[in-house]
């Protein structure tokens, strides 16, 4: 849900809110964002791979996995420790990412 939601798959997301904040004049959500919530055991994952973003292996249909190597190096540079657990959590958000980018290729 949160990957669908930060990459507006759904054509909501993060600037739909911003927009929403603006018209509102106001800083406050509005309580009908549909901004998912987060497990307070996923963030320092979700910020990894908001950092990955620039470590995309990419072939002539668009993005095909995260270079890895590349990912650990983002790691160190963000100062996470790399566990199981949040190599797991990094595999999830990309699969989904790579099914949302499935999903608009289908659509074109």
């Amino acid at each position: 849900d949160w990957v669908r939601w930060w990459s507006a798959a759904d054509g909501l997301g993060p600037s739909y809110c911003e927009g929403c904040k603006g018209k509102r004049n106001s800083s406050e959500s509005c309580g009908g964002c549909p901004e998912p919530t987060v497990d307070e055991d996923s963030v320092e994952a979700i910020h990894w791979f908001m950092g990955c973003q620039t470590q995309w292996r990419t072939g002539y249909s668009g993005r095909t996995g995260l270079i890895y190597s590349e990912c650990d190096v983002v790691a160190d540079k963000l100062g996470f420790s790399v566990d199981a657990e949040s190599f797991h959590i990094l595999q999830t958000l990309e699969r989904e990412m790579l099914k949302i980018d499935a999903d608009k290729h289908k659509e074109s």
